[in-house]
This record gives structure tokens, sequence and C-alpha cells, in this order.
């Protein structure tokens, strides 16, 4: 990763950056090098189970966290439990009418 990691922090604050690549030619199996180049201004996503997240990198990231307690667990559960109620079917008819009617008023 802290190979990765130096690639887009140089992505992120000199806007381009050149990566070379060996792989074998189609035509001859020859081993060769390829040059990458990628330009910014860029946008990412970082996933990652690892707790420590390099210092630099979180500077020029926001960082976003999944809440993993039971708490949470019991509430996405009894969400999903209620969408398959009368209730929650009613419910979801008329979130659909809305966003409908909204997306209409955005034609005009």
């Amino acid at each position: 990763m802290h190979n990765a990691s130096y690639a887009l922090k140089l992505l992120q604050s000199e806007g381009e950056i050149t990566i070379a690549s060996t792989g074998k030619d189609d035509a001859t199996g020859q081993l060769v090098t390829k040059e990458y180049r990628v330009e910014g201004p860029v946008m990412l996503f970082l996933t990652t189970t690892a707790i420590d997240i390099d210092e630099e990198l979180l500077n020029r990231c926001m960082v976003l966290t999944v809440n993993e307690s039971r708490d949470q667990t019991r509430a996405i559960q009894t969400a999903q439990r209620q969408r398959q109620t009368l209730t929650g079917l009613l419910a979801e008819m008329d979130r659909k009418a809305i966003t409908g009617l909204h997306r209409g008023c955005c034609d005009l």
C-alpha cells in the first residue's frame, strides 16, 4: 500500500503521474516496459480494512467509516423488516410517487 499511497499523493499534488510497468509484448512474447500517464484533477475512493492509513494521505482525503456496532446492525435489520410490512410497502409507493413528481418538476 505504501507505493500506491505515494503515487496517489503525487497525483493529487502534482496533477499528473507517469508510471512504468513491465509486461509481455503480444507479438514477440518479450518483456517490454510501458509507460502510463495519468492526469488530474483526480477524485478517488479508497477502501481498506487497514486501521493505520498513511497520515499524509489522510490529509488529502475525506475518510468515511462504517459503524459496525450491534446497535447499528439492529437498526438496519429493523428497517429491513419494516419495509416488508404493509406500512413499509405503502411508504415505498409514496416515496416513488413523490420522486416521480419531483423529477417531473425538474423537467419543466
